[in-house]
């Protein structure tokens, strides 16, 4: 995250391509969730990515229909939580309901494993 601080007034000067160049690595992360698996017994960190969390205030994050715990909003782009432990094992769909009504759904972004059973995400998660 970050490394993309860059002054627009600094940079209007240059030429288009040259201000194209400059922010090309500044693009918004995909939004996301990671990882895509985990114990049902909860406590998984989440990743969340996007953009414009913090104008939207502050965030429940839901895993499946139980809230999650420890959310934190670590940037502009990027919320942390502790899934919350599974009714059943499965895969659920992940919301990020803000205090000002928007949200953010991710429909079957999480799967929990069975009691005893602890699922894995594919390589490159």
């Amino acid at each position: 995250m970050g490394g993309c601080r860059r002054s627009v007034s600094a940079v209007t000067r240059l030429p288009a391509t040259l201000i194209a160049a400059l922010v090309a690595g500044c693009a918004a992360p995909e939004a996301g969730v990671r990882p895509s698996a985990g114990r049902g017994a909860g406590g998984e960190s989440l990743r969340i990515t996007g953009r414009d969390f913090r104008v939207h205030g502050a965030p429940v994050v839901y895993v499946g229909a139980k809230a999650a715990k420890s959310v934190v909003v670590e940037s502009d782009s990027l919320i942390t939580a502790l899934t919350p432990d599974a009714d059943v094992a499965g895969v659920v769909d992940v919301t990020v309901q803000f205090a000002d009504g928007e949200a953010l759904d991710f429909p079957s972004a999480f799967a929990y494993g069975a009691p005893g059973v602890v699922l894995t995400a594919p390589s490159g998660d």
